[in-house]
């Protein structure tokens, strides 16, 4: 049974255990490291500005993704990080399904900072898919280059 994990990062505390909007994670990172059972959602329920380390996805099927709103999207802010990949597949085994849904993504702009990295082997992490995002300043993505 797969759950939500709700992320404000105003209101939120990563105590929390971020199973509903009243009680939210504080950090995306945090979520994701909660987000262990196949199909579990990291819902992002503000617009602010993540500037954190490399995010890393511990199931299959995890999506990340952002409540609708009209104010804009959150954005995860890897400029920081210099060629250090924001989302990483966690090591120890082959993960697939990874959803990235309405969030802006800024990358550092390093010449090899992809924005997905799958531990150099392209059998680690299949089936990416990335919905209604804005994402700028990286190279590539999932060792594919991006393309105009």
């Amino acid at each position: 049974m797969s759950t939500t994990y709700y992320v404000h990062s105003g209101s939120g505390n990563d105590l929390n255990p971020g199973t509903s909007q009243g009680s939210p994670k504080k950090t995306i990172g945090n979520a994701l490291l909660s987000a262990t059972s196949d199909g579990d959602i990291v819902e992002i329920i503000d617009e602010n500005t993540y500037a954190e380390s490399q995010l890393l996805v511990k199931a299959n099927n995890v999506t990340l993704t952002h409540t609708a709103s009209e104010l804009g999207q959150p954005v995860i802010d890897a400029s920081g990080l210099g060629n250090t990949q924001p989302i990483s597949l966690k090591s120890g085994g082959t993960r697939t399904g990874f959803t990235l849904n309405g969030i802006e993504v800024k990358g550092s702009g390093g010449d090899s900072q992809e924005l997905y990295f799958m531990n150099n082997n392209s059998s680690n992490g299949v089936g990416l898919t990335i919905t209604e995002c804005f994402i700028y300043q990286v190279t590539a993505v999932a060792d594919q280059f991006l393309q105009a």
